[in-house]
């Protein structure tokens, strides 16, 4: 009997030793796992916070970004671009454009220069002064026609030189205007110039530059086009 109750003791004290074992153990493990996770966090001042820029604020739902990048090819209306040509085509004498370039509608974009805008300034004065001897003769014979001084015949004659001189001028006028020559003005001054100023249409940007100095340009060669970049789509 008392050699069982020893063992039953035993047995009892080693349960017991175990448990507290097992209890330490625990103890220990988590002393250790609360000492790394304090380790982990990091606390802030309010000053600290508000050197890093850090503000706190309620959870909220809201679009971090608005901007969506997609390909995608944009377009000008008809009336936005522009190609400019040489009407009655020359040499590049000078240009200041590049691509990309700003223009305001009015701006020179290059100066031409050929022979034939020389020619066409002298036909011009010519058939102006021409004309201005045809008209006072017209209306000589038109006043002795009232008379019955002058045949109908040679009031007739004047007539005709008459309105084909004028018809002439208006065509060399409208010629001039082509490349942006004021025949009123050049009437007045009567300076010929070699030289003519291409200007700007609307206002835009540069979009292609097909020239160089110096280069020779037909009437269908596109110098630049330019684009108003106002009505996009």
């Amino acid at each position: 009997m008392k050699i069982i109750i020893k063992i039953f003791s035993i047995i009892a004290l080693s349960a017991l030793l175990f448990t507290g074992c097992n209890n330490q153990s625990e103890t220990l493990e988590t002393k250790e796992l609360h000492h790394e996770e304090t380790e982990s966090m990091v606390e802030l001042t309010p000053a600290q916070y508000k050197v890093a820029g850090i503000e706190l604020g309620k959870v909220e739902q809201k679009n971090l970004s608005s901007i969506i990048k997609v390909n995608g090819v944009l377009e000008a209306p008809p009336q936005s671009l522009v190609s400019i040509s040489a009407i009655l085509g020359g040499f590049v004498k000078s240009t200041n454009l590049l691509h990309g370039s700003r223009v305001t509608k009015g701006d020179a974009v290059v100066v031409m220069e050929h022979p034939d805008y020389i020619q066409l300034q002298q036909d011009y004065l010519d058939s102006k002064s021409k004309l201005v001897y045809l008209e006072l003769a017209y209306k000589r014979q038109k006043g002795l026609r009232e008379k019955n001084v002058s045949s109908a015949k040679i009031f007739q004659q004047t007539t005709a030189d008459y309105k084909s001189a004028k018809a002439r001028v208006n065509a060399l006028e409208e010629k001039l205007a082509l490349i942006e020559i004021n025949a009123e003005q050049l009437q007045e001054s009567e300076k010929i110039s070699r030289t003519v100023t291409i200007h700007s249409p609307i206002d835009g940007y540069v979009s292609k530059v097909n020239i160089n100095i110096g280069k020779y340009v037909n009437p269908a060669d596109v110098m630049f086009e330019i684009v108003n970049t106002e009505h996009l789509h």
